[in-house]
């Protein structure tokens, strides 16, 4: 596999989304027009060609916060717990910063960019007015609290602003953030399952459906004392309000009246607010997921969505794999193809072979090795590791083959027994493994369909349809992803097509990123140039059969006078 330091992978979105993929052990697919899972695939929207910074740790972040989630979060208890709005809301609030860490302790590279993700989102977004909650009511404050809360476990950056969300919630429905921070500490001592998890957004969201608004104590002792010109204030308690009337000492049956009325009056004032602010945290659980503050997976959903791309010109889309329908090719064929595999087997043998390291060893010379230091108690002096390198053969090679409609007849017969020929070749050389896949997989989808899997035997299910149009980009960006996860040194791909592809743009962008990547590009014309403007030096035409051992030799006996990279000097 390519080094998973190596920069030119990890700035290649298509790239670095199949390496965290792997590494996580998650399916991720690039293309459409939303960011999204099912709870088994990560789905990236066609994004711009060239990905900045920016976007691809947007994208990163995003992997790993779903990739969280797929490992980590019970579904099934998820589902049967039947939630509504507010409860899955804070569910997701717990859920989130729990699966972040079980994530980091497992692959603790990923905590850094989790915490500038959080920075992104909270530090800067968070500052503003939440627009997107599309509800700017006082009851809101109280899920921003929550959120806030809990990401400042992991930021304390976060502080000010949960501070001044705490501020607003209290002005609005005093003591119900106390009440929530009892059941959030608990969380955060304890908290080792979404069973549990569900469990507590459950209690803080009884908290919140059943709070009572703080009222004053009528007034007991309001005296004035005229002599010494001293007036006493009254002073507010928590419980709730007594029954028995409490009028100034004094006053006469209509001072009393109105002093009454007065005191009711003040009383049906105060407790007006209170009264709407409680019905405003009843109207949470009425409102629906959208208003609601967006939560970390959906503040990076909605980024990311943003910097899609709807012109299939401009836009990163790639393949997945989809299940195509294969005949044998006739005996007739096979036998004909057999007789350009011979030839062309013993022609690459010399060609594919690749610098291959040896096993390292202990000597006299080379880099000092501390482990092996004991060795000179008894006089050995062995105490250098060597590394030695030899040629041999490591090579992948995939062909990507085009079934498009513009194949079909002729040019589709001759490519399918030419990449039958190929394979074969191949096939029998030690050290080579070989994969072959044809695109597009059917008429309606860019898809690529298997016909060989690399470690698998070749068959003579090579009989094609041809059928669809040239989605060769996709086609490309999804080798190239199969091709960095497989041990081999050194890695080929081969494309045997007729025209040109649908996107040309994105087509040489995913050229340019292989041989950046040590990923050799070559080309097969089926009768027909055109793949010379898109692998000038690089390629060769054929019109028959006969044609294609001496193409392919003169092809890569070019590449290899030229470099490593398939380049002419």
């Amino acid at each position: 596999m390519l080094n998973l330091r190596n920069k030119d992978v990890l700035n290649s979105l298509p790239l670095l989304a199949s390496v965290l993929g792997d590494k996580y052990g998650v399916e991720v697919r690039i293309g459409g027009d939303q960011a999204a899972t099912n709870g088994k695939v990560i789905f990236i929207p066609s994004l711009p060609l060239d990905a900045d910074d920016n976007l691809l740790a947007l994208v990163r972040g995003y992997i790993d916060h779903e990739s969280g989630h797929i490992r980590f979060t019970d579904h099934d208890a998820m589902l049967a717990a039947r939630m509504d709005t507010v409860t899955q809301f804070l569910w997701n609030c717990i859920e989130d910063w729990r699966i972040e860490n079980r994530l980091a302790e497992m692959y603790p590279g990923c905590k850094q960019n989790l915490h500038w993700l959080l920075r992104r989102l909270f530090l800067k977004e968070q500052c503003k007015d939440d627009e997107r909650a599309g509800d700017n009511s006082p009851a809101l404050s109280v899920l921003k609290f929550v959120l806030l809360t809990v990401r400042m476990w992991d930021l304390p950056e976060i502080s000010p602003i949960q501070q001044k969300v705490k501020g607003e919630a209290e002005a609005c429905f005093a003591g119900i953030t106390s009440e929530l921070e009892k059941i959030l500490n608990r969380v955060r001592l304890y908290c080792p399952d979404t069973k549990t998890a569900i469990a507590y957004a459950q209690e803080m969201a009884d908290c919140i459906r059943h709070w009572k608004p703080v009222q004053a104590e009528n007034e007991r002792s309001c005296k004035d004392d005229q002599q010494d010109g001293d007036e006493q204030s009254c002073k507010q308690g928590c419980s709730e309000p007594s029954s028995e009337t409490h009028i100034k000492d004094g006053g006469s049956d209509g001072g009393q009246a109105n002093g009454q009325n007065a005191d009711e009056g003040s009383s049906s004032s105060d407790s007006k607010p209170k009264a709407q602010a409680a019905e405003s945290l009843s109207d949470l659980f009425k409102i629906t997921e959208d208003a609601l503050p967006a939560t970390t997976g959906k503040i990076l959903q909605n980024e990311i969505q943003l910097r899609r791309k709807n012109d299939e010109h401009e836009c990163l889309a790639v393949a997945h794999e989809e299940t195509v329908v294969l005949r044998s090719l006739t005996v007739e064929d096979q036998q004909h193809a057999l007789r350009a595999s011979n030839a062309l087997k013993v022609r690459l043998h010399g060609l594919l072979q690749a610098t291959v390291r040896k096993p390292a060893y202990l000597g006299r010379s080379g880099k000092l090795y501390s482990h092996s230091l004991y060795r000179l108690q008894t006089a050995n002096t062995s105490v250098f590791l060597k590394q030695e390198e030899r040629r041999g053969i490591s090579t992948a090679v995939h062909i990507l083959l085009d079934a498009s409609g513009s194949m079909m007849g002729k040019q589709m017969h001759l490519a399918s027994l030419a990449c039958y020929a190929v394979a074969k070749a191949l096939e029998g050389i030690q050290g080579i493994s070989v994969g072959v896949s044809i695109f597009p997989a059917s008429s309606e989808s860019h898809n690529v369909g298997q016909i060989v899997r690399h470690g698998e035997r070749v068959s003579d299910r090579f009989a094609v349809v041809a059928q669809g149009t040239t989605p060769l980009a996709e086609a490309l960006w999804w080798t190239l992803q199969a091709l960095v996860r497989l041990k081999e040194h050194r890695k080929i791909v081969l494309i045997l097509t007729d025209g040109y592809p649908n996107n040309l743009q994105a087509t040489e962008q995913a050229i340019q990123t292989s041989l950046k990547c040590g990923i050799e590009v070559y080309g097969i014309g089926i009768q027909n140039s055109s793949i010379e403007k898109l692998l000038a030096g690089r390629c060769e035409v054929i019109s028959t059969l006969d044609n294609l051992a001496p193409a392919m030799f003169k092809m890569l006996q070019q590449s290899l006078i030229g470099g490593s990279n398939g380049r002419r000097n």
